[in-house]
């Protein structure tokens, strides 16, 4: 039969087929009926193309017709027809109708029967041609919503576009304002560091002024002093003699004193009561003749200079500025010739100033005894000064 012959066809093709050659298939699994001949020519199809064979075929099965609707790998065309004839063109995307009434009567079929398979025709219009119709109809409402979809994404891209350039605009703008915001209080901030720098050097040239005067004072003070021991204490001593235990007189602290240790480099240390000094060894003179004067005659000599607070609070102070007053403090307590003990109060805080003021103490001219406070004094807040 017929049907047989394009079976035994398709067999054949079946066996050649793959991705390297097209079938081109003309009204598939035709000849038989077409409730079973549509199911079996698309599941042929799909086994085809999932296999990756490219295939062509014509077809008047309503529902291989509308395959492409429900499987993206298929695609439709149909032929053009204008005023009843076939225009010979493809219309792809698109599935038509067989034609088969127009074509008949353009052949000449007997009117009559056509009339009455109209009929026939209208009451029994397949699912499949109905099926077709509406996807047709869905087909075009896609395209339509995929256009606007389409539309309406560019218009979302310009938007974006031009919010991401409005965007890109604020935020230049905004790192200039940052910028000019930023070189503006830099400015400000370096004028004002170099006026601190300006006051801090101007503080330093003064304080420095006044040192070098203290230390003027001083010296011009020693020197009146060595000259009035001069006069009163005749002498010198032979720094061969100055042997541990050996008594003597300093001109400076007008006080005998015991040496410690022989003299090292000029100088020579002396423990005077509760303090052990260090002087010069030019400053030394028999301790027998600091008892009398070399001439009856008295020479005046200045009265000792007023007392100074036993306590001096130096607590939150620049470490420089606590040091200036400490070393005018104790110049005032050796030239008030003061005794017993004197307190400063540092704190204790980080320990800087602590730490500072004792550094101080210890490389102090006089050989300064001190300590920190007891418990009952104040504790590690306090050092405690001795004076002979």
């Amino acid at each position: 039969s017929t049907f047989s012959g394009h079976l035994r066809r398709l067999v054949e093709l079946d066996k050649v087929a793959g991705p390297q050659v097209l079938l081109l298939v003309d009204e598939l699994l035709k000849g038989t009926d077409p409730a079973d001949g549509a199911p079996m020519a698309r599941a042929w199809l799909e086994d085809l193309v999932t296999r990756g064979t490219p295939v062509w075929v014509t077809t008047h099965y309503g529902s291989l017709k509308a395959l492409p609707a429900v499987d993206e790998r298929f695609t439709a065309a149909r032929t053009a027809y204008e005023l009843g004839k076939p225009a010979y063109t493809i219309v792809y995307g698109e599935a038509g109708p067989s034609y088969a009434f127009e074509t008949a009567e353009r052949m000449g079929f007997a009117g009559r029967v056509l009339d009455k398979a109209r009929l026939y025709r209208e009451g029994e219009i397949t699912r499949a041609e109905q099926a077709l119709a509406e996807i047709d109809t869905l087909r075009k409402q896609l395209t339509e919503e995929r256009r606007q979809a389409e539309k309406d994404s560019r218009q979302q891209r310009m938007l974006r576009d031009r919010l991401e350039a409005e965007l890109s605009l604020l935020q230049k703008e905004r790192k200039d304002l940052v910028r000019r915001a930023a070189e503006s209080t830099l400015s400000q901030l370096d004028r004002a560091r170099e006026a601190a720098r300006e006051a801090e050097r101007a503080v330093k040239k003064k304080r420095e002024t006044g040192r070098k005067r203290r230390i003027e004072l001083g010296k011009t003070r020693e020197s009146i002093e060595r000259t009035l021991s001069e006069m009163e204490v005749p002498g010198k001593i032979d720094p061969a003699t100055l042997q541990p235990g050996l008594e003597v007189y300093s001109r400076r602290f007008k006080r005998n004193g015991v040496v410690v240790r022989p003299p090292e480099r000029g100088s020579v240390a002396l423990q005077m009561g509760g303090m052990q000094v260090t002087v010069a060894v030019d400053d030394l003179a028999p301790a027998q003749a600091a008892a009398a004067p070399k001439q009856p005659t008295a020479v005046r000599r200045p009265p000792p200079a007023p007392s100074v607070p036993e306590k001096l609070d130096v607590r939150g102070e620049r470490l420089d500025d606590a040091l200036n007053r400490i070393d005018v403090w104790l110049d005032g307590a050796f030239r008030a010739r003061q005794s017993g003990t004197l307190t400063v109060l540092h704190g204790i805080g980080s320990g800087a100033l602590r730490n500072g003021v004792r550094a101080f103490l210890r490389e102090h001219p006089s050989g300064l005894s001190f300590r920190p406070g007891t418990d009952e004094e104040g504790g590690d807040s306090v050092t405690r000064i001795e004076l002979a």
